[in-house]
């Protein structure tokens, strides 16, 4: 597999093949069991009606979809990793759940404008070729009022908790993550994607670019994850 990199989406679309299987459990003892909160704090700041449907960019294996149709909405999650997608539609009964996953480039969308009540990507723009266009696209497609969200990690503010951070992304993570994966390449590119990626504010200007308003920055977890909306 050539060296993982935004630039590269086959290169991410091939880690995330390789990541599936073991996925859920890797990402839930890095967070320490807290990736849920900030998945139900996204959820909220979206604020979708009840009956709405909403988009879940970068689903992965449906943490945000199946949390997000629990609110009484219609999700629909997608993805360009079919084995992630693989592992999502193995989880849930479909006569049971809200949920429709679907393969596609978030770069792409395969929607018409205004189909959507709200949309989310969680842990996802990071590892995006074009992060405007993806917000564009988000943008595109749900309806006037409507919020779109990033939630990802970031650096702290805070000296102390940021040095402890950038050691903990550059140490535990790929030592923990390539034990429970077999694949501690992915988990050193998780660091170094964090490192690279964009401050809250600098998003937020990147959200208005695309003609996103009333943008609105959140910082959890000490100031290690972030979140952002801005509304169509």
């Amino acid at each position: 597999m050539a060296k993982v990199s935004s630039s590269n989406p086959l290169s991410v679309q091939q880690m995330f093949e390789k990541l599936a299987p073991r996925y859920d459990a890797a990402n839930t003892f890095i967070s320490l069991g807290r990736d849920k909160p900030w998945r139900i704090a996204a959820i909220k700041a979206i604020n979708a009606p009840k009956n709405g449907t909403v988009l879940d960019i970068a689903t992965g294996t449906g943490p945000v979809a199946f949390l997000w149709s629990t609110y009484g909405v219609k999700v629909v999650g997608l993805d360009f990793s079919h084995e992630m997608l693989r592992v999502a539609d193995s989880k849930f009964d479909r006569n049971k759940s809200k949920v429709d996953f679907i393969g596609g480039d978030a770069l792409k969308l395969p929607f018409p404008d205004n189909s959507f009540d709200g949309s989310l990507c969680a842990f996802g723009l990071r590892n995006m070729a074009d992060r405007d266009l993806a917000l564009a696209e988000m943008r595109r497609v749900v309806r006037p009022g409507s919020r779109v969200g990033i939630l990802d990690f970031t650096s702290p503010t805070n000296p102390l908790v940021r040095a402890i951070f950038e050691q903990y992304m550059r140490r535990v993570i790929p030592f923990v993550g390539g034990r429970i994966t077999g694949n501690p390449d992915s988990y050193r590119y998780l660091g170094s994607s964090i490192k690279n990626f964009m401050t809250p504010e600098d998003l937020a200007v990147h959200m208005k670019k695309v003609g996103l308003s009333s943008t609105k920055i959140r910082r959890l977890n000490m100031g290690s994850v972030m979140l952002c909306t801005g509304m169509k």
